[in-house]
Order: structure tokens, then sequence, then C-alpha cells
């Protein structure tokens, strides 16, 4: 949020999650944390076989997976994972005149495959796809 980027502890803690020694990194991918690479092309995802050699080659950087995207320009929460029963969510719905609404799933429902955990979140997605395709 605005709010966030100027808090400057956040804009710290958000230079260091993008900041990862060699060793930062290889405990992050051994507690389970979603790595990117970049050995010189870019930033990717560390997935598969490649992760035991990707920490053999000191040219290479690291950086933990953005929880983030960005769109047109604007930062916008990446989409939910983790679904835990009796969560409430947060659905795009254009049949919603807020595009958007709450959506608390039933024990045999599967998880939607876009959502967000708070109504925050979601308002700062819907303004986004508003500002891409609609310049409103």
């Amino acid at each position: 949020t605005l709010e966030q980027l100027r808090n400057p502890v956040a804009e710290k803690k958000k230079k260091k999650e993008n900041e990862l020694t060699l060793q930062q990194a290889k405990l992050a991918w051994a507690n389970g944390e979603k790595l990117q690479i970049d050995s010189g092309g870019g930033f990717y995802d560390l997935t598969g076989d490649y992760c035991l050699f990707a920490f053999d080659h000191p040219s290479n950087k690291f950086r933990l997976k953005p929880k983030t995207i960005t769109l047109n320009g604007i930062e916008i929460p990446a989409i939910g994972t983790d679904y835990e029963q009796g969560e409430v969510i947060w659905i795009l719905n254009s049949l919603e005149p807020k595009e958007y609404s709450p959506l608390l799933l039933d024990v045999s429902d599967e998880s939607p495959t876009y959502w967000w955990s708070t109504e925050e979140e979601i308002k700062q997605v819907v303004a986004a796809l508003r500002s891409a395709f609609f310049h409103a």
C-alpha cells in the first residue's frame, strides 16, 4: 500500500527481501522459502534439480520470490496461496458493484485460482485493473 511504501521500516524490509547473500539464500531454500535466481539473464523461479547446483556459482544472485506483482507499473498483491478452511477470501466478481466479493468456501469446495486474503488487497487489484484497462 501507499502507506507501507512511505514507512521506512517496510521499505528496509522490502530491500532486505530482495538482497540475499549466498548463506541467506541457502537457509531460505532449506526452510522452504520460494527463491528466484539471476544468473545473468534476469530473475526467474529457482525450482527442480537445478536448485542444488545454483548455489555453487558465486556469480548467481538470489532473492525471495516477490509476494506482489506489477501491472502497468503498479505494484499489487500477489494471489493468495495456502487457503485454510473457514478463512474468508476475496475474489473478483464483475456482477458486484465493487467488482469483488467475499467468499467462504465449504469443505467440499475447491479453492479458486485467483483470490486475495483481505479486502484491502482486492481493492488494490481492482483499482490497478481499472487503471490498466479503463484509465479510470
